[in-house]
């Protein structure tokens, strides 16, 4: 029994005696074997021993356990710290090979992290609000599928019938550049103001930096007139002074008081807008005097969003939120008639806030992703390489040390952490490359030198990504080359001769691999310039250079629309009469501006399919238009100023077309003299067309010309100006001509060659990064291929000084070496090309006027990289042909 109640006890000590010598250095395992012979012999006599000399031997087995446990990691420790300090001697050592690398990975793991600040402030980063994943959108559609904002009437129906919010709020659709004075100054200075419901800072769930926020109470008629200012406005124009509380700020000559401050991070409810003004929705007659929006259930303009109910999903809110739209299409007020042009409306996630500048930059940006992915890939393989030619240099050392006992994953540890230490300080290198690579990235997709207001600050997000990819990077060109120089040889790597290279090794597929991703690289950034270039120099119709737009708002200067013609007739005379201004005009629209459509037209002598799409554009343009445009007609004559009616809402019976929409309807015959109306049924053709304009490209450059119809008109908000002198001249000129008018006119002012620059801001930045990271790729591809062909002329020089002794001439070495190099770059580009042709079709979208198999891009891309890879292979052949080969028969 005694027997039984012990062995435990004995099976636990033994354990201890099996498990710890396996954990302890060798100079210490002579003592613990000691140790353990001697409780050996207790164990043996343990009936005999009494109580005493039991514990005692227990206390030292668990005593002996607690040490290994506490050395071993102590021992681990100091192994780690040995290995840092050795690598870290080995990369002093050789400084040139420690920038080559350390700039490579600083490359690619900054490239990836710049375009990972991007992606993350606009499509992963959530509203810096409470609990954002409540928030929804609401987007309403109409019958024909387009997105249309909501009105104010239809904004309070939905407030007041809401059971799956708690809270709902109403915002304009944007920002408004506003002239604002500030309290100690005259100087007006523009700012970006927001209108927004009085439930906006409540439902979003954002609380004042200083003073208070805008209330339900203060957009009710009545209340005063009151302003939220941004943090960064507050900072900008009143350096952080707490007592701007209460005092008065004029908006558009309308004073309003502030009564508090946004916080820092808080920008508003969409990404790529940041308002410096909130005022409540009320203020809108005051700072757009005119028309109150207010009243009109068909004025479409605000933005709706809501905070769902704890237990409530996005499925719910929806179905509410269209069976209220149904109730309301059921009642016969003017608002029920309106929502009849309502198809539906969605609900969807606001964790993220408005999703336009995520929609529209969403597919290029991840198009960058996996570019800089294959150069971060790329730069991996040039250190990789770099590894390889270093490792084999040390195969000696790595014999040696197999040869004294070193196991090999001790060795592969030794190894990885040099690559660690690289990974890590080009990580650190590469968070620098970011912070500035990330801001000259918001430049580039602002369009011009103001960065669109997202914070791509670091965060712990961005951090992450940056550790993760710099430890992935360490195992991608750590790994391997460890692998491969830890194999156990010591008798080949200890002799004097170095053992021939496989013809096909690690180095050369990573040569094959380099070509092939900056190949196709290469490919890529030819399209995306060849696309830009295309739409640069598309032909828009109008002579372009030196025309400017000048948009005008008289409705916010408190003209009525009867108004207008007079107005733009005191302008036209100013302007005429300008020196620098060779011509002035005015059009409804114009370039980048948008167009009115109207349905549904009927044209004499002309059948109708039974689906056709029967819209027109409709511009209407004054008398001289034509002439200031620099817009020909092909035939016909200009409207005259005696055919301009100048009646709002009402077509004049003269129109002018263009080619489109004359061959539509008329085909080969002339139009002049031919008649149109407008309907189905009792159609009355009482509109002539008296010229047909050549097609002229308003701003959608990727889109067909459509139908267009000019009418006449002196009524329009934009003046059209032909400049006699440099256009930034013409602007001041421009604007001080129209302030001379109307002091209270507003009038944004560009150039179209500006306007075309604007809407080409994707292409743009595909261009240009695509371009940088090619020629990148194209850099550490020459590189890598420079690397391993000199390599190979190193390891070689024996046997080129035979070749050379038994009669080879230099220039047989030259063309042996350049040959080798040469099939490398063969073998990449053919995989280059294969791989281009399977996964370009994938850009197609982006591309204009070109297929993404263009034949001429694919040559200049395979010339280019032959070239340069023909140039990074000569230069070790060029030294080869030059060895001496006495030196070469004496080389080890």
């Amino acid at each position: 029994m005694a027997s039984q109640r012990t062995k435990p006890w004995i099976s636990l000590i033994r354990l201890i005696g099996v498990i710890v010598p396996q954990r302890l250095r060798a100079d210490w395992r002579q003592e613990w074997e000691a140790e353990l012979r001697y409780r050996e012999t207790q164990l043996a006599e343990w009936q005999q021993l009494d109580w005493r000399n039991r514990l005692d031997l227990i206390r030292r087995s668990l005593t002996a356990f607690w040490d290994a446990l506490f050395l071993a990691p102590r021992r681990a420790e100091d192994e780690i710290v040995q290995d840092i300090r050795f690598a870290l001697r080995h990369l002093l050592k050789n400084p040139a090979f420690t920038c080559v690398a350390v700039f490579s990975l600083a490359l690619g793991i900054g490239a990836n992290t710049a375009i990972f600040s991007l992606v993350d402030a606009v499509m992963v980063k959530m509203l810096p609000v409470r609990h954002p994943e409540q928030l929804v959108a609401l987007d309403s559609f109409t019958q024909r599928g387009e997105q249309r904002d909501f009105s104010y009437p239809l904004f309070k129906y939905l407030r007041d019938r809401r059971s799956s919010f708690s809270g709902v709020f109403a915002a304009s659709d944007g920002t408004s550049r506003m002239a604002t004075k500030m309290p100690f100054s005259d100087d007006t200075e523009p700012a970006e103001v927001q209108m927004v419901s009085g439930e906006y800072f409540q439902v979003l769930g954002v609380d004042a930096f200083i003073g208070r926020l805008l209330t339900a109470e203060d957009d009710t008629t009545g209340a005063n007139p009151v302003a939220v200012l941004s943090y960064n406005f507050w900072q900008r124009q009143f350096a952080g002074d707490f007592s701007v509380i209460g005092q008065t700020i004029t908006v558009k000559e309308q004073p309003l008081t502030v009564i508090g401050v946004a916080p820092a991070k808080f920008f508003g409810e969409a990404v790529g807008r940041a308002p410096d003004v909130w005022t409540p929705l009320i203020m809108q007659p005051s700072l757009q005097k005119g028309q109150s929006y207010l009243e009109s259930s068909n004025i479409s303009w605000l933005r709706i969003m809501g905070r769902l109910k704890t237990g409530v999903n996005e499925g719910t809110a929806n179905a509410e939120v269209n069976n209220v739209i149904w109730q309301l299409k059921n009642e016969p007020s003017d608002l029920g008639k309106s929502a009849l042009n309502i198809a539906k409306v969605d609900v969807l996630s606001g964790a993220q806030g408005l999703a336009e500048f995520r929609t529209r930059f969403s597919k290029p940006l991840r198009i960058l992703m996996a570019v800089v992915a294959l150069v971060l890939l790329i730069a991996c393989a040039n250190v990789a390489n770099l590894l390889l030619a270093r490792a084999t240099a040390r195969q000696k050392e790595v014999a040696v040390r197999h040869a004294i006992g070193a196991g090999r994953f001790r060795l592969i540890r030794q190894f990885l952490t040099e690559s660690l230490i690289l990974a890590t300080i080009g990580g650190l290198l590469g968070l620098l490359f970011a912070w500035w690579g990330s801001r000259a990235l918001l430049i580039l997709v602002s369009g011009d030198s103001s960065p669109i207001p997202i914070d791509v600050a670091p965060n712990f997000r961005i951090l992450s990504f940056t550790f993760a990819v710099s430890a992935l990077t360490a195992l991608l060109f750590g790994l391997a080359p460890a692998w491969i120089i830890t194999r156990p040889n010591i008798g080949s790597a200890l002799k004097v001769t170095t053992p021939a290279r496989p013809r096909l090794g690690l180095s050369r597929l990573l040569v094959v691999s380099q070509v092939t991703f900056s190949l196709l690289l290469l490919i890529g950034a030819g399209l995306f310039l060849k696309t830009l270039h295309n739409l640069r120099t598309i032909n828009l119709g109008f002579q372009s250079d030196q025309l400017l737009q000048a948009r005008i708002s008289p409705r916010s200067s408190g003209y009525k629309p009867e108004q207008y013609p007079e107005l733009n007739q005191r302008l036209l005379e100013r302007l005429n009469s300008t020196p620098g201004i060779r011509s002035a005009s005015v059009a409804g629209s114009g370039f980048r501006s948008g167009s009115s459509r109207t349905c549904c037209i009927a044209v004499e002598g002309y059948v109708p399919g039974k689906d056709e799409d029967r819209q027109i554009q409709i511009v209407e343009v004054a008398p001289g238009y034509f002439s200031t445009m620099g817009l020909p007609l092909l035939m016909g004559r200009d409207f005259t100023p005696s055919e301009v009616e100048n009646k709002p809402g009402v077509f004049p019976k003269l129109a002018i077309i263009n080619e489109t929409m004359a061959r539509r309807y008329y085909g080969q015959a002339n139009p002049v003299g031919r008649r149109f109306g407008w309907g189905d049924q009792k159609v009355v053709y009482d509109t002539e067309i008296v010229g047909v304009a050549r097609d002229a490209n308003y701003g959608n450059l990727r889109e067909k010309t459509k139908s267009l119809i000019y009418y006449p008109s002196e009524g329009g908000t934009l003046l059209v100006v032909r400049a006699g002198l440099d256009s930034s001249t013409v602007i001041s000129i421009i604007r001080n001509e129209i302030k001379t008018v109307d002091q209270t006119l507003e009038p944004f002012i560009s150039s179209v060659p500006q306007l075309r620059d604007e809407a080409l801001v994707q292409e743009r930045m595909l261009a240009k990064l695509s371009s940088f990271f090619g020629l990148l790729a194209l850099l550490l591809a020459g590189i890598g291929l420079y690397g391993v062909m000199s390599y190979d002329v190193v390891r070689r020089t024996r046997e080129i000084g035979v070749r050379m002794a038994v009669g080879a001439r230099g220039l047989d070495v030259l063309g042996m070496i350049l040959r080798e190099a040469l099939w490398l770059v063969v073998i990449g580009v053919l995989l280059g090309l294969v791989v281009a042709l399977l996964t370009m079709k994938l850009i197609a979208s982006l591309l204009f006027g070109l297929e993404p198999t263009d034949p001429l891009t694919l040559i200049i891309a395979t010339v280019v990289m032959l070239t340069i890879a023909a140039f990074a292979g000569w230069l070790p052949a060029w030294r080869a042909a030059r060895i001496d080969p006495v030196f070469a028969l004496r080389h080890e």
